[in-house]
């Protein structure tokens, strides 16, 4: 095991594998290109607040279903490697959405794509961190987590800057069915790399039903302290992780839908990947519960940039380019905080059921709180919703400093 988890080869195949997926995540990302998407589809503004409930009831149902099989697999790298290829299949089928659809079957054939998105999604983070938790010293999960956010985020401002040059006259349509195409690509490639890395064997264990799963998963969240505040703590950062798709929908409808607005926010984002590294990467080394306290922190400031600039009228791309960014490095260093925090602290033997009892509790709170925002965004206004979104994540960020350390009594 140690021989296994010293090979620098694993390390660089999990930083390739990991650039793949933060492409393909930034070319069809569910928070912020799926609803441009929606938008461009005719999409009524009150079903916003189902976009990423959609992604997670199919991460929910596929971790929860996995979780069996996996246990009793000694290789578990091939989930990933089945997952991704899903994935890659399902933003061809997007794609195809804008192509010959009317407006009705587009959308229906859209959140079926979803759903089957979230499922591929779910199984691909669970294994992830699995396989990731296996094959890394404890001290360079971090690293490796910040490092693939931002080499991926130089070759996407390569990329989309390429694009802007290149093909100043691409439709809207045609630049958002390219994006698809390229996330597939970036999908299946990493599905490739994943494959080739060296996974040592985990101990098998019998097969139980997805119920059984569920109840000793309760179980740990009934028992065991240090995760039943985190998985309170990660609920409130639901309003983190789900703010997303109302600022993307929100700027799509004020904003010209060209081609390049859409870009724009995706450079954005790019940049923020950059950046990341060193803002996060030192942070998550010395105690991940700091980053998750700013995560919570760097949200709130990106929805109080988007009300106030609004309140003055007059709203500008460049802001919301600003306040994309702010968002970005809040779910970046929410999910890198996250998995690190849970590699760190959950045993190694039952580390599959305590992230899948995680995820799947925090799938329906934020199908139940996505939906609700929702409601409130169609019923009411947009900014009351965004306020909102702002409150909880200010109450995340002073929830955080109530977790325990990796050092303290679990």
């Amino acid at each position: 095991m140690a021989e296994e988890r010293s090979q620098p080869s694993n390390e660089t195949l999990l930083i390739v594998t990991g650039c793949f997926a933060s492409l393909a995540n930034r070319f069809a990302n569910p928070q912020v290109v799926l609803p441009w998407l929606y938008n461009y589809l005719g999409g009524p503004l009150f079903l916003v607040g189902f976009l990423a409930p959609s992604v997670r009831l199919g991460s929910l149902l596929a971790q929860v279903t996995v979780v069996p099989s996996l246990l009793k697999r000694p290789t578990r790298k091939w989930a990933y490697v089945a997952s991704v290829s899903v994935s890659a299949v399902v933003l061809v089928m997007i794609s195809s959405t804008m192509w010959g659809m009317g407006r009705t079957a587009g959308l229906v054939v859209f959140f079926l794509c979803l759903l089957l998105l979230g499922a591929s999604s779910g199984v691909t983070a669970l294994t992830m961190q699995e396989v990731t938790a296996k094959t890394l010293p404890r001290d360079r999960i971090g690293r490796v987590l910040s490092l693939q956010v931002s080499v991926s985020g130089m070759i996407l401002l390569i990329v989309m800057s390429a694009l802007m040059y290149f093909q100043t006259d691409i439709k809207n349509g045609e630049h958002k069915s390219l994006m698809m195409l390229l996330a597939a690509a970036a999908w299946a490639m990493a599905g490739l790399t994943f494959s080739r890395l060296r996974e040592p064997a985990s101990a098998v264990k019998e097969s139980t039903s997805a119920w059984s799963e569920i109840v000793s998963g309760w179980r740990f969240v009934r028992e065991i302290r240090w995760f039943r505040r985190f998985v309170f703590v990660r609920s409130l950062f639901l309003s983190v992780g789900l703010a997303t798709p109302f600022y993307s929908v929100h700027a799509a409808r004020e904003f010209s839908l060209t081609a390049h607005s859409l870009s724009l926010i995706v450079i954005a984002t790019g940049i923020t990947g950059v950046l990341s590294a060193p803002v996060w990467s030192r942070i998550l080394q010395r105690d991940p519960r700091r980053a998750l306290f700013r995560s919570g922190l760097f949200a709130a400031l990106a929805g109080l940039i988007v009300v106030i600039h609004e309140l003055r009228g007059d709203p500008h791309p460049l802001v919301y380019m600003v306040a994309f960014a702010f968002l970005q490095l809040a779910v970046q260093g929410l999910t890198q905080s996250s998995k690190t925090y849970l590699a760190l602290m959950c045993p190694e033997d039952d580390r599959p059921r305590y992230l899948a009892i995680s995820n799947a509790i925090l799938g329906v709170l934020g199908v139940m709180v996505s939906g609700l925002v929702g409601v409130l965004a169609g019923s009411v206004h947009i900014y009351a919703a965004l306020v909102l979104l702002v409150v909880l994540s200010l109450a995340a960020s002073a929830a955080a400093r109530s977790l325990y350390s990796p050092q303290e009594e679990k």
